[in-house]
């Protein structure tokens, strides 16, 4: 089942990795969830993959939040891959010096 929710974790079964589901805009209106749902990844002990192919806009407060998310679990020598970002969002996110953008 598919969440309505524009912020949305499940876990693989198979591989253990959190699957953090983006879609819609993401704005300052959803940020404290975003930041909330991002601190309990770093929180836990898993990879995180992030899924933005149903994603239409991120705004900066949600740009903060997938840089300070990459970051902690670098530290925690743990992955967090992002996916499906295509169009406009994706040369903003190479902007950034974010992954899972097309070069």
């Amino acid at each position: 089942m598919v969440s309505d929710e524009p912020i949305h974790v499940t876990v693989d079964p198979e591989t253990g990795t959190s699957n953090l589901v983006l879609k819609g805009r993401i704005t300052v209106e959803c940020a404290r969830t975003f930041h909330t749902v991002a601190r309990d990844l770093v929180a836990g002990t898993t990879n995180v993959r992030v899924s933005c192919e149903g994603a239409e806009f991120f705004d900066v407060s949600a740009i903060q939040i997938f840089l300070a998310l990459g970051r902690e679990l670098m530290k925690q020598r743990r992955r967090c891959d992002i996916v499906g970002v295509t169009g406009p969002l994706a040369a903003d996110f190479r902007l950034v010096g974010l992954g899972g953008a097309p070069a």
